[in-house]
């Protein structure tokens, strides 16, 4: 199932990408300086896109989308000098890294 979304994902992601490209290829009359307004089929593609990623995202831990150095670095949050004892973790292979530059043990 879970595989399925992402296949699903991805597949949706590409047609919207052709979607915009077309839109935003057409070259506009010179009285036109706006952009052309994403169609019905973009909001559409985007909206399921958004659908799905919010599925898949509530059938995981946090963890598992990013690190939480990566969430804290995302809302500037500094941790205190000594404070982080955790290693950053590769999420494509699931192997601990090295400790965070400020940690201490």
């Amino acid at each position: 199932m879970f595989q399925q979304k992402l296949d699903e994902t991805t597949q949706l992601l590409r047609e919207l990408q052709g979607a915009q490209n077309e839109r935003l290829g057409v070259k506009p009359p010179p009285s036109i300086i706006c952009l052309l307004a994403p169609s019905s089929r973009e909001i559409q593609l985007a909206e399921k896109v958004t659908e799905n990623l919010k599925l898949m995202a509530s059938q995981v831990a946090p963890g598992d989308i990013t690190s939480i150095h990566g969430i804290r670095k995302a809302l500037a949050i500094t941790v205190p000098l000594g404070m982080q004892m955790e290693p950053n973790l590769d999420l494509t292979t699931g192997e601990s890294g090295k400790a965070h530059p400020n940690a201490t043990k």
